[in-house]
C-alpha cells in the first residue's frame, strides 16, 4: 500500500475533479436476481415531489434484496426505494465496476433500513440528501452476512437470500480491494448510520438518531473547512475506527464538532489524531483495536466534553481540555504548546475557583494547558446546542430532514468522579495543569479520588515521572479532589530555570504521598534548576488528612539563585509523616532549602492541622547549604502534635531549621503551637548552625496543655561554627511539662558565638525524670552550655545562655538535671527557677548513680565565669542524693547559688538513694579548678537538713564561696549517714591539695537545732579556714552537734554566735583549732542569755603551733556540767570523750584568753526557802501571776539531781522525797490550768504557775 500522504493527495485530486463536473444519473439494475430484479420507475410522486422509485427486488421475509450494475444519484435527482409493508431491511448491491456517486436525494419511501453495498467505492456529494427514516448502512465491503449466508456484490452467484436480519458488521468482507467512502455533504439517518470502507474521507456532516459508526480498514480522515464545518452527530453511540489510523483535523470552522448522545469511541492501533471538539453524552474513549486504551495526538488544542467517563492511554500535543461528567483516566499526557486558535473551539478560556477559594486562570491559547475536570454536573458539561455560536441553527444544518424533530435522550451513567493519571509532562514555558472533580460537581456520584501513578519513561527503574513541568518559566499545577489525592511511587514536580508557579493540592478527604518500594523518589517538588535564577512558587495542600509515607517528600529547593517560596499545609484533621525508604534512605517529610553553590532565601514551612504525627525518621527541614537564610517552620496544631521513632539512635525524627557547614545565612525558627505535645523516640526539634556563617534560630513551643519529651528526645538550638554568630533560644510555655528518660531542652555553643536561653513558662508542673538507658546516653533536663566537640574539632567560645523556668511546681528526679555549664571558653549562663509551689529535686539515676540536680559549672578544660543558680519557691524538697550546685573544674569562678524559699526547705538524703552520701547544696572549686567558689545563699521560713549537707568546698586553686542562711523560723540540722558516718550540716572547707581560703558561714535564724550534725568551716590545704557567724533570735540546741572552724596549717576561722539561749547536749562542741603551723587559732565569741553545756560538750580554741584563739563568753551566762578548765598545753584531743564539759584555748606558743561572765549575782540573790510547805488553802484555784511592768530577769535551772556550790566546784547531791500520788477527789467544774513557768515573787519565793496573759 502506498504511503498515507501520497494516497490522500491522489484522492483529494480525484475528488476535486469529481466535484467540478456534474454527475450523470445511473440506476441500472443487473440480471443477478432474475425475475426478481430491481425496477426503476421515473417521475413518480414520492413524498410530495417527483422522484425515481426503485421497486421490485427479491423479498425474503423482512428483507428486500436489490442488485445494480451501476448506482449513481445525480445532483438534482431524487431516488427512493419502495418499502413494501412487511419489509424491514432493503439491501442494495452494485455488482458493476463503478463507484456509487450520491449527489442528490436518496431515500426510502417507508421506515425500512437501507444498505448500500458497492465494493468500488461510494461518494456523497456536497448536495447529498438522505431521506432514510430507518438506519442507513453504506459500505464498500464485498458482501453482507445474512444469517449463515451472504449477500455478495463481487460474487453475486454465491449469494443466499435469506429471511434473517442482515449483519451490520462488515469487517469480514472489507479487503484491500474494497473501495473508499467519501462525504462532502449531509449524510443522515433516522436510526443508525454506518459508513464502512477501506478508507473514509469525511469533510461535511454525518448524523444518526441512533448509533453512528465510521469504519475503515485503513484510515478514517476527517476534515473541515473555513466555510463548511465537519459535524458528526449520533443520537446513540459514535464509533470512529480506522484499522490503520484515525486522522481528525476539524478546528477550522467554529461549528465543527463530534457529538454523541451515547458513548464515543475513537479506535485505531496508531495514535488517533484528534484536533477537534468532542462531546459525548456517554463515555469517551480512545482505544486500540483490542479495546484497550489507545493514544491521542493533537497538534492543535482538543476539547473533550463527556457526560460519562473519559479514558485513553497517552496524549501528545497542544493544550488539552477535558470536562467529564464521570471519571478521567489516562497514562501519559505530554503537552507541547498552547493553541492560538478560537476561544471555545480550539481552547477554553475561563476563570475557575477551586474548592478552597484558589483562583485559576485557564487559557489554552496563552499557556500550554492540560485542563481535566471530572465529576462535572451535566449542566456544566453542556448539552448539544440547538444554536451554534454563529447563530445558525445547529440542527438546521440538516434542514428538510426528518432528523430535526427527533430528540434523542442522553443516558450517561458515569462510574465515578475519579481522576487517575500516570504522567503529565509539559516542557514549554508558562504551563498549567489542572485536575479537579470539584468544578460544578455532580454530588450524586461516588468516588472523587485523584490518583497520580507515574510511569518509568526511561526504563531505568529509578524514577517514575508523574506530573512534571520542566520549562524556564512559571508553570503551575492544581489538583482539586472531592475525595482523596494519591501520589504513589511518583512525583509532582515543577523545575524551572527562572521562576516557577504554585503547586496546589486540595482534597475534601485525604492527600496521600507514598513510596511503596524501589529506587523511586515520590512526592511534590518545586525547584529552581542549577544555573537558574528566579523564585519558586508555593506548595499548598489543603485536605482533611495528609499522609506522607515511606520516604515520600514535599520539597521546595533552590539549586540556582533566587528564592524558594513557602510550603503551606492546611489540614482539617491529621497530618502524618512516617518512615524512610529502606533502599534510598530518603526520609518522609517536608523540605525547604538553599542548596550548595546557590544564593537566595529558603521559604517557610507552615502546617496547620487538628493532629500532627512525625514518625520513624520523618523530618521537617528548612536549611541553607549555600548563601542565604533558611526559612521558618511553623506548626499550628489544634489538638495533639506527636513526634516519635522506633529507632531513636539511627532513625530519629526531626524538625530542623539550620545552617549547614560552609553555608552563609541565618537559621530559621521552629514554632509549635498545640494543645498536647509529645516528643518521643529521640526526636530532635532544632534551630541550629552546624558550621556555617550566621546565627542559629529559636525553638518556640506554645502548648496549651501538656508537653511531653521522652526517650532521649530534645528541643535545642546549637551554634557550632567558628564564624562569629549566636545561638538561638528554646522557649516553651505549657500547662504541664514532662521531660523524661534522657530527653533534654537545651541551647549550646560549640563555636564562636553565644548560646541562647532556655525559657520554660509552665502554669502547673514541670517534671524532669530519668536518664537515657543507652550506655552513652544523657540525663533528662534543661541545659545551656558552652561545649566542646572533639569529633568536629570545635571549642565553644562565647557566653552560655540562661535557663529560666517559671512554673507552678517543679520535679527533678532520678538523675535528671537543670544546668548551665562551661566546657569551652566563655561565661556560663544563669539557672533561674521561679516556682510558685513546691520544687522537688530527688534521687539519682538507677542506671549510673548520677544525682538529680540543678547546677552551674565550669567543667574540666573550660574557661570563664560560671553562672548563678537562682531558685524562688514556696517549698523546696531536696532528697535522696539530689544536689543543687555551682562549681568550677576549669579556669574561672563558680557562680552563686541563691535560694529564696517562702516556706520550708527540706533537704534529706538517706532514703531511696544510690551512690555516696551527697544530698545537698554545693559550691566548689574542684581538683582541676582555678577560680573562686561561688556563694550559697538560702532564705527560707524553715530549713531542715536531714542526712544532707550545704557545702562550699575547695579542692583546687581558689577561695571558697560564703554560705549565708537566713531562716525566719527554724533551722534544723539532723542525722548522719549510718553507712559512712558523714554528718548532716553546713560546711565550708578545703582539702589538703587545695590552695585557697574556705568561705565564711553565716546563719541567721529564729531557732537553730543541731542534732548529730555539724556547722564547720575548715581548711586542710594552703589557705585559711572561713569564719562562722550565727545569729539566732531564740534558742540554739545541739545534741551531738558541733560548730567548728578549723585549719590544718593556716589561720583558723572565727566563730561568732549570738542567741537567746544555747543548749549543748551529749558531744556537742563549739571549737576552733589549727592542727599545725604558726598561725593562731580562731576566736570564739558567744553572746547569749545563757549557754548551758552538758555531757561531753566542749568549747575549744586550739592552735598546735601558734597562739590559741580567744574564747569570749563575757556577755553570756555559761553553765557547764562537770566543767573543767584544762591546763595550758593540754592536747585538745584528750578532752573529747572524757564525759565532761571543757573550755580550752591552748596554743603551742600561747593560750588564748577565756572570758566568762560573772554569775555571782545568781548565788547572792538566792533567798532561803522556808521550811514550811505552802498552805494550799492560801492558793486560789486557776490563779495566775500578774507581773509588774518592770522588766524582770529570768532564772534558769539546770542539772540532774545536784547543784554545784560555786562555779568550778564539784556537784553535791541533795535528797528528794518520793513523789506521792494525789488522792482522788470528786471533780468540780473548775478547769485545770497547767503551769507554764517558774516565777520569783517579790519576797524571793519561787512559784510554779502561769502568766495571767496566757
Amino acid at each position: 500500500m502506498s504511503s498515507p500522504q501520497l494516497y490522500w493527495s491522489c484522492l483529494l485530486a480525484a475528488v476535486a475533479a469529481l466535484w467540478s463536473e456534474p454527475i450523470q444519473a445511473q440506476l441500472i439494475p443487473d440480471q443477478t436476481l432474475g425475475a426478481e430484479g430491481s425496477v426503476v420507475s421515473t417521475d413518480v410522486l414520492v413524498k410530495g415531489s417527483l422522484a425515481d422509485l426503485i421497486e421490485g427486488g427479491a423479498a425474503r421475509g423482512p428483507n428486500l434484496f436489490h442488485s445494480f450494475d451501476a448506482f449513481t444519484v445525480a445532483n438534482d435527482q431524487r431516488v427512493y426505494f419502495a418499502n413494501p409493508a412487511e419489509i424491514e431491511s432493503i439491501l442494495s448491491r452494485v455488482t458493476g465496476n463503478n463507484r456509487s456517486d450520491i449527489f442528490g436525494t436518496l431515500g426510502v419511501d417507508g421506515n425500512a433500513d437501507l444498505f448500500l453495498i458497492n465494493p468500488n467505492g461510494i461518494v456523497f456529494g456536497p448536495d447529498v440528501s438522505l431521506d432514510v427514516t430507518g438506519s442507513f448502512y453504506a459500505t464498500t465491503a464485498a458482501a453482507v452476512d445474512v444469517g449463515d449466508g451472504v449477500f455478495s456484490a463481487v460474487m453475486p452467484g454465491q449469494s443466499q437470500l435469506l429471511a434473517v436480519s442482515p449483519s451490520v458488521l462488515f469487517w469480514n468482507h472489507l479487503t484491500d480491494n474494497s473501495g473508499d467512502i467519501t462525504n462532502r455533504g449531509q449524510v443522515t439517518a433516522g436510526a443508525d448510520l454506518v459508513l464502512a470502507g477501506q478508507n473514509l474521507d469525511l469533510a461535511a456532516q454525518v448524523a444518526g438518531v441512533g448509533d453512528v459508526s465510521l469504519l475503515a480498514t485503513d484510515i478514517v480522515k476527517i476534515r473541515d473547512t473555513a466555510d463548511n464545518p465537519f459535524i458528526a452527530l449520533a443520537g446513540g453511540d459514535l464509533l470512529v475506527q480506522g484499522n490503520q489510523q484515525v486522522d481528525i483535523v476539524a478546528l477550522t470552522h467554529p461549528d465543527s464538532q463530534l457529538f454523541s448522545h451515547g458513548n464515543m469511541v475513537l479506535r485505531s492501533p496508531a495514535p488517533v489524531n484528534g484536533d477537534a471538539y468532542f462531546f459525548s453524552g456517554g463515555n469517551f474513549r480512545i482505544e486500540n483495536l483490542d479495546n484497550t486504551p489507545g493514544n491521542l495526538n493533537s497538534p492543535v488544542d482538543p476539547i473533550i466534553r463527556s457526560l460519562g467517563d473519559v479514558e485513553f492511554d497517552n496524549y501528545f500535543g497542544s493544550s488539552l481540555h477535558i470536562l467529564a461528567g464521570g471519571s478521567v483516566t489516562f497514562t501519559i499526557a505530554l503537552i507541547t504548546a498552547p493553541d492560538p486558535g478560537i476561544a471555545g473551539v480550539d481552547f477554553l478560556q475561563e476563570t475557575i475557583e477551586l474548592s478552597d477559594g484558589t483562583i485559576v486562570e485557564v487559557d489554552g491559547s496563552a499557556q500550554p494547558t492540560i485542563d481535566i475536570r471530572a465529576g462535572v454536573s451535566p449542566e456544566a458539561v453542556g448539552v448539544i446546542p440547538a444554536e451554534n455560536p454563529s447563530g445558525q441553527g445547529f440542527l438546521d444544518l440538516f434542514v428538510d430532514s426528518f432528523f430535526l424533530p427527533l430528540t434523542p435522550s442522553i443516558t450517561a451513567k458515569p462510574s465515578s468522579a475519579d481522576i487517575e493519571i500516570g504522567s503529565i509532562l509539559i516542557n514549554q514555558p508558562n504551563g498549567i495543569i489542572l485536575l479537579t472533580n470539584q468544578y460544578e460537581p455532580n454530588m450524586s456520584l461516588s468516588g472523587g479520588d485523584v490518583q497520580v501513578i507515574g510511569n518509568d519513561l526511561t526504563g531505568s527503574g529509578l524514577r517514575k515521572l508523574g506530573i512534571n513541568i520542566t520549562a524556564p518559566d512559571n508553570g503551575s499545577i492544581f489538583l482539586d479532589s472531592r475525595n482523596d489525592i494519591t501520589v504513589t511511587d511518583t512525583d509532582i514536580t515543577i523545575l524551572g530555570s527562572r521562576s516557577t508557579g504554585d503547586i496546589v493540592l486540595v482534597a475534601d478527604e485525604n492527600v496521600i504521598l507514598e513510596n511503596s518500594g524501589g529506587f523511586v523518589l515520590s512526592g511534590i517538588f518545586n525547584r529552581i534548576d542549577v544555573g537558574g535564577q528566579g523564585t519558586t512558587g508555593d506548595i499548598r495542600i489543603s485536605a482533611k488528612n495528609l499522609s506522607v509515607l515511606n520516604g515520600a517528600q514535599i520539597d521546595s529547593r533552590l539549586l540556582g539563585n533566587g528564592e524558594t517560596s513557602d510550603i503551606i499545609l492546611d489540614i482539617e484533621d491529621t497530618v502524618l509523616f512516617d518512615g524512610i525508604d529502606p533502599l534510598t534512605n530518603a526520609t518522609s517529610g517536608v523540605f525547604s532549602s538553599v542548596q550548595r553553590n546557590s544564593q537566595g532565601q529558603a521559604g517557610d514551612i507552615y502546617i496547620e492541622a487538628g493532629n500532627f504525627e512525625l514518625l520513624n525518621g520523618a523530618t521537617l527541614r528548612s536549611s541553607t547549604f549555600g548563601i542565604g537564610d533558611a526559612g521558618n517552620i511553623t506548626l499550628n496544631i489544634r489538638d495533639t502534635a506527636r513526634f516519635d521513632s522506633d529507632d531513636p539512635v539511627n532513625n530519629f525524627s526531626g524538625v530542623l531549621a539550620d545552617v549547614q557547614p560552609n553555608a552563609q545565612g541565618q537559621a530559621g525558627n521552629v514554632f509549635v503551637e498545640t494543645t498536647e505535645l509529645e516528643v518521643l523516640g529521640g526526636t530532635v526539634l532544632s534551630a541550629s548552625n552546624f558550621g556555617g556563617v550566621g546565627n542559629a534560630g529559636n525553638v518556640i513551643l506554645d502548648i496549651r496543655e501538656t508537653a511531653r519529651f521522652d526517650q532521649a528526645s530534645q528541643a535545642t538550638s546549637e551554634y557550632a561554627s567558628n564564624a562569629p554568630g549566636r545561638g538561638g533560644n528554646v522557649m516553651l510555655s505549657a500547662t504541664n511539662l514532662d521531660v523524661l528518660n534522657g530527653a533534654v531542652l537545651s541551647t549550646n555553643t560549640f563555636g564562636n558565638g553565644d548560646a541562647g536561653d532556655v525559657i520554660l513558662d509552665v502554669r502547673e508542673t514541670v517534671r524532669f525524670d530519668g536518664r537515657d538507658p543507652d550506655p552513652i546516653g544523657r540525663n533528662s533536663g534543661a541545659t545551656s552550655n558552652i561545649s566542646v566537640s572533639n569529633a568536629s574539632n570545635l571549642v565553644g567560645m562565647g557566653n552560655g545562655g540562661n535557663v529560666r523556668i517559671n512554673a507552678g511546681s517543679l520535679e527533678v528526679l532520678n538523675g535528671a538535671e537543670i544546668s548551665a555549664d562551661v566546657d569551652g571558653i566563655g561565661n556560663g549562663g544563669d539557672v533561674v527557677l521561679d516556682i510558685r509551689g513546691t520544687a522537688r529535686i530527688a534521687g539519682s539515676s538507677p542506671l549510673t548513680g548520677v544525682a538529680s540536680g540543678v547546677s552551674s559549672a565550669i567543667t574540666t578544660g573550660g574557661q570563664g565565669q560560671a553562672g548563678n543558680v537562682e531558685l524562688k519557691v514556696t517549698n523546696l524538697e531536696l532528697l535522696d542524693g539530689a544536689q543543687i550546685s555551682s562549681g568550677t573544674q576549669g579556669i574561672g569562678d563558680a557562680g552563686d547559688v541563691i535560694l529564696a524559699v517562702r516556706e520550708t526547705a527540706r533537704i534529706e538524703g538517706f532514703e531511696n538513694r544510690r551512690g555516696p552520701f551527697g544530698t545537698g547544696i554545693f559550691s566548689s572549686v574542684d581538683d582541676t579548678g582555678r577560680g573562686q567558689g561561688g556563694n550559697i545563699r538560702l532564705d527560707a521560713n524553715n530549713l531542715i537538713l536531714n542526712g544532707a549537707q550545704i557545702v562550699s568546698g575547695i579542692r583546687g586553686r581558689g577561695d571558697g564561696g560564703d554560705i549565708t542562711l537566713n531562716v525566719r523560723d527554724t533551722l534544723r540540722l539532723e542525722n548522719n549517714d549510718p553507712a559512712t558516718n558523714a554528718r548532716s550540716g553546713i560546711f565550708s572547707n578545703s582539702i589538703s591539695t587545695a590552695v585557697g581560703s574556705s568561705g565564711d558561714i553565716r546563719v541567721i535564724s529564729d531557732k537553730l537545732e543541731i542534732f548529730d550534725s555539724l556547722i564547720r568551716a575548715s581548711s586542710e590545704g594552703n589557705g585559711n579556714a572561713g569564719d562562722i557567724f550565727i545569729i539566732v533570735q531564740d534558742d540554739i540546741q545541739a545534741r551531738n552537734g558541733s560548730i567548728t572552724a578549723d585549719s590544718a596549717f593556716n589561720a583558723g576561722g572565727q566563730i561568732q554566735i549570738s542567741s537567746s539561749n544555747i543548749f549543748l547536749f551529749e558531744n556537742s562542741d563549739i571549737q576552733t583549732f589549727v592542727n599545725s603551723g604558726a598561725d593562731d587559732g580562731g576566736d570564739i565569741e558567744i553572746i547569749a542569755d545563757a549557754l548551758v553545756a552538758f555531757d561531753d560538750s566542749d568549747i575549744l580554741a586550739f592552735a598546735a603551733d601558734g597562739r590559741g584563739g580567744d574564747i569570749d563568753l563575757s556577755r553570756t551566762a555559761f553553765f557547764g556540767e562537770d566543767l573543767q578548765f584544762a591546763q595550758p598545753g593540754t592536747d585538745p584531743i584528750t578532752l573529747d570523750g572524757n564525759g565532761r564539759v571543757d573550755i580550752n584555748a591552748t596554743g603551742g606558743i600561747a593560750s588564748g584568753t577565756i572570758s566568762l561572765a560573772d554569775v555571782s549575782f545568781i548565788e547572792n540573790s538566792i533567798t532561803e526557802l522556808p521550811d514550811e510547805l505552802v498552805n494550799p488553802e492560801t492558793l486560789v484555784a486557776a490563779s495566775c501571776i500578774a507581773q509588774s511592768s518592770d522588766i524582770g530577769s529570768s532564772v534558769v535551772f539546770t542539772g540532774n539531781d545536784s547543784l554545784p556550790q560555786q562555779p568550778g566546784s564539784a556537784q553535791i547531791t541533795y535528797s528528794l522525797s518520793t513523789v506521792q500520788p494525789i488522792t482522788k477527789t470528786a471533780t468540780n467544774s473548775t478547769s485545770i490550768a497547767e503551769p507554764q513557768n517558774l516565777y520569783r515573787l517579790a519576797d524571793g519565793r519561787l512559784v510554779i504557775s502561769r502568766d495571767c496573759h496566757d
